[in-house]
């Protein structure tokens, strides 16, 4: 098979230094495990603190080599317009990070999803009978955005303990294979 593009998708969270490394990390070692053109998703925050590591309780989560050198090297950082426009999809914890997003660049609504909303298209894409090999993202979502309704946030385990951790863990791996079954299966090959 040929290997597919890797998309662009751009994570957010609020400080940048537990979700959304979190979720690059985990998207980057799914995605590998599909294909063998490494993904290069990225991370911010609406608030995040300018350079800040990310948080140590992410490491448990870990054991390639690989993901651990990526979550050592992520240094926390803002959205801005720019990176917001750089990529495929946006991908966010939240709502409120959703909003802060679209303030940002209004038009990237058509990709501007929380991770909970796309998840759940992703499912519904999937599990479905319709050939998406082929179909743009924006047609598959489109056809599906529907399935959205519901999604909840993830919430933040910054001020939590390590149960908090392994849940936001949890939920954000669940959603991540979803959403990488489907950009996996839309992604254009070279």
């Amino acid at each position: 098979m040929t290997p597919a593009v890797p998309p662009r998708v751009l994570f957010v969270c609020e400080g940048n230094i537990c979700r959304s490394p979190y979720a690059t990390v985990a998207f980057s070692e799914l995605w590998s495990a599909r294909d063998d053109t490494p993904a290069v998703p990225l991370s911010a925050g609406t608030r995040a603190p300018l350079g800040a590591g990310a948080h140590e309780q992410l490491r448990r989560f870990f054991v390639q080599p690989r993901s651990l050198a990526q979550l050592d090297a992520h240094r926390s950082r803002r959205i801005d317009a720019a990176l917001i426009r750089s990529v495929d999809v946006v991908l966010t914890m939240e709502r409120g990070h959703r909003r802060d997003v679209l303030a940002l660049v209004p038009g990237a609504l058509r990709r501007t999803y929380t991770l909970g909303e796309f998840a759940r298209v992703a499912q519904a894409a999937t599990e479905s009978d319709v050939r998406l090999h082929g179909m743009s993202l924006d047609d598959v979502v489109g056809r599906f955005r529907l399935a959205a309704r519901g999604a909840v946030d993830i919430t933040d385990p910054v001020r939590g303990d390590a149960s908090d951790f392994a849940d936001m863990a949890h939920t954000v791996d669940d959603a991540l294979k979803r959403v990488v079954a489907l950009l996996h299966a839309v992604a254009p090959r070279p």
